[in-house]
């Protein structure tokens, strides 16, 4: 398997002829580019290639300036475009374009990716990286993957292959079903079992063979006995009818005979006879037992006493464990412990995981994708945020071309806190308890804790205690305080955002012509606004707005 993956990496390596793929890439005049995208290119959606925005939900209102209206943004304002996402709004260089995204607590980052139709080849995979910078935190976002019809075929068969070989490992649960050797066992059963079986037949045979012996050699024994038991009786009763007609003649004779019994009784005790017959006596020992049933006749063994040994179910699992094939086993074990190391071998293309769009390319079309993420606002994202986008290209050869950081884009993040007057302090100068828990409260505003903040406003219920209400969504509270308070730009502002919020849209055109009259930039803060977009969808209110700033200035 390893070695048809090496080959077809073989094969694509001649098919370069000796010079990289990537090589015109080195000599392109154009290269990759990272845009911000113009009010066109966002409400078309596509452009060329244009692929469709991947989980994305947004509202784009483009905002058309007469040229005393540019006059007056050159002046006040560098032509910087604006992404506003509910109470967080993201600025970047380029025509102003509002978007206003639906998710809250989350910013959204549009951009515009452009490759020329010189890098679009049916024989690379082409990966851009955009990288998120904000002061010392960074994060990677999902990458954009374009891929060549020649090269998906070479990846795909490369992952098959490995595919293949990871079906091929056995998992140690299965190694019973897999690698266990059933004919070896079976092997080594019968031979162990006939171990035992042959064991038993020669001590059987043995015992046999001594029996047989011992049979005839007692048969023998006893039959040599009896005759000498026999002799023995015989003489003793021919010597006693001698003894018995002595005695008779002498008892006719008028002699005493009583010491002729007595001497024949003396000689002839049963002692002398059991030692004449101990004498005489034939029987098996052990120094006539041959050499070969003497361990038999010492042990005092018997058919009966003869005991066969057999495998027992013990036995078996203890021989079963050393049945498997273990060669199978140990390059199992190893292609499961460096199976990195064989992916690495056999997957030179491996794939881009959590690709936020993958797509094939087409060399006849330049690629151009409107790239839009939402990212959560945290306390380590500053207020000025930095993309830049890697682009790295890989051929079938495996020869490479990267380029680090296309463009940077840079964007500033403004969210309602940035209406909050930290002048307001000043009231406080002189009481010193006071000024420092409303500078924690200004604090707990710069790090959008709303919720914090508040805690500490609620003791002085002022302008900044409104926007911390406006902060948190309570539009009502909000307004009740600022109608306490003098109707300065900032607060007419304030009083216009929870007016439009709350879809009162008259009061909020009201609102905001008063705070324009009093302090301009707001017309232009305005247009940043999503939630302003409604009412400056009005042509004659806008054109108004902009004649009251250009009034005042």
């Amino acid at each position: 398997m390893i070695q048809r993956a090496a080959c077809l990496l073989a094969v694509v390596m001649l098919a370069s002829c000796g010079e990289p793929m990537t090589k015109k890439l080195f000599f392109q005049s154009q290269r990759p580019q990272v845009l911000l995208p113009t009010e066109k290119e966002e409400q078309a959606g596509r452009m060329g290639q244009l692929s469709e925005i991947v989980t994305y939900q947004q509202k784009v209102d483009t905002l058309k300036r007469t040229n005393k209206a540019l006059d007056s943004v050159q002046k006040g304002d560098d032509g910087i475009k604006t992404f506003s996402i509910k109470e967080v709004t993201i600025t970047a260089e380029r025509p102003r374009v509002k978007i206003s995204t639906l998710r809250k607590g989350k910013v959204n980052l549009t951009f515009l990716i452009k490759i020329p139709r010189g890098f679009m080849d049916d024989r690379y995979q082409m990966v851009l990286s955009p990288t998120v910078m904000s002061g010392d935190t960074s994060f990677v976002l999902p990458p954009v993957v374009l891929k060549g019809k020649e090269f998906a075929k070479v990846q795909a068969k490369e992952l098959k292959a490995f595919g293949m070989f990871k079906e091929s490992l056995v998992d140690s649960a299965k190694y019973d079903s897999v690698f266990f050797d059933q004919k070896r066992f079976q092997t080594v059963m019968q031979r162990f079992q006939g171990d035992y079986y042959y064991a038993y037949k020669s001590q059987l045979n043995r015992l046999l063979g001594y029996e047989n012996w011992r049979r005839k050699m007692e048969t023998r024994y006893f039959q040599y006995n009896v005759e000498v038991k026999g002799n023995y009786d015989a003489a003793y009763h021919n010597r006693a009818l001698n003894m018995l007609r002595n005695t008779y003649r002498e008892d006719l004779a008028g002699k005493d005979s009583v010491g002729l019994r007595h001497r024949f009784d003396s000689v002839y005790t049963p002692e002398r006879e059991a030692k004449y017959l101990a004498r005489k006596e034939r029987q098996i020992t052990v120094r006539n037992v041959p050499r070969i049933y003497r361990n038999i006749y010492l042990r005092g063994l018997t058919i009966d006493s003869l005991e066969n040994k057999s495998l027992t179910e013990r036995d078996s699992l203890e021989l079963s464990r050393h049945t498997y094939d273990f060669r199978a086993i140990a390059r199992n074990e190893n292609k499961k412990q460096n199976q990195d190391a064989y992916r690495r071998h056999m997957v030179s293309f491996p794939l881009i995981d959590s690709a936020h769009l993958e797509q094939t390319i087409n060399p006849n079309q330049e690629f151009v994708y409107l790239y839009s993420r939402d990212i959560d606002v945290t306390p380590q994202i500053q207020k000025k945020i930095r993309v830049a986008v890697g682009a790295r290209v890989t051929a079938m050869d495996k020869s490479t071309w990267s380029q680090r950081g296309l463009d940077t884009l840079s964007f500033v993040i403004s969210g309602i806190n940035d209406l909050v007057d930290a002048s307001l302090i000043e009231r406080w100068s002189d009481k010193v308890e006071s000024a420092e828990e409303y500078k924690q409260g200004l604090e707990r505003m710069a790090a959008r804790d709303y919720h914090g903040a508040l805690e500490i406003f609620r003791k002085y219920p002022d302008y900044n205690a409104a926007v911390a209400f406006a902060g948190l969504g309570d539009d009502e509270r909000a307004l009740v305080v600022l109608n306490q308070l003098n109707p300065t730009g900032k607060v007419e502002y304030l009083k216009a955002l929870c007016y439009a919020r709350q879809k009162k849209n008259d009061e909020a055109r009201e609102a905001l012509k008063r705070a324009v009259k009093q302090e301009s930039f707001l017309a232009f803060k305005a247009e940043s606004e999503a939630v302003f977009a409604e009412i400056l969808e009005d042509k004659a209110f806008h054109q108004q707005l902009l004649e009251d700033n250009e009034e005042l200035e």
